[in-house]
């Protein structure tokens, strides 16, 4: 019985360890926002639950309004999945699927070209008319 502790433990270790969050991040643009499936979570970075049961979720960056990058990223069968579901008789296969630890949206080197939400003070000073 003794012998079967320090492998339990062990288990429950990795276990927890595989709880969390999933850090999302935009490198080039640190006041983007950042919606995951169509809801708000953040500027420049966030973090969603990382362990569940099997799901998509599309993540969106926005900068002042205009798409800017997105990814679709899913929940992944792995070792702590496969431990999980086998200590907890077969559960931890339906509701321990994990995300990537950090997810990096991609983007574009230079701003968003086509951007409606202008304010007409942003306008250069020489296209008012002259009398």
């Amino acid at each position: 019985m003794l012998r079967k502790v320090p492998i339990v433990l062990l288990i429950l270790f990795v276990i927890l360890s595989g709880c969390g969050t999933t850090h999302i991040v935009v490198m080039n643009y640190p006041s983007s926002e950042i919606f995951v499936n169509g809801v708000y979570k953040g500027h420049g970075s966030a973090d969603i639950r990382r362990t569940g049961v099997p799901k998509k979720s599309n993540i969106v960056a926005r900068y002042q309004g205009v798409e800017i990058g997105s990814i679709l990223i899913r929940r992944k069968f792995d070792a702590v999945t496969f431990l999980a579901g086998y200590c907890t008789y077969g559960i931890g296969f339906i509701l321990c699927w994990r995300y990537p630890e950090i997810v990096y949206v991609p983007t574009g080197d230079s701003p968003p070209a086509n951007n409606t939400n202008r304010s007409p003070w942003d306008a250069p000073s020489g296209t008012w008319d002259k009398k």
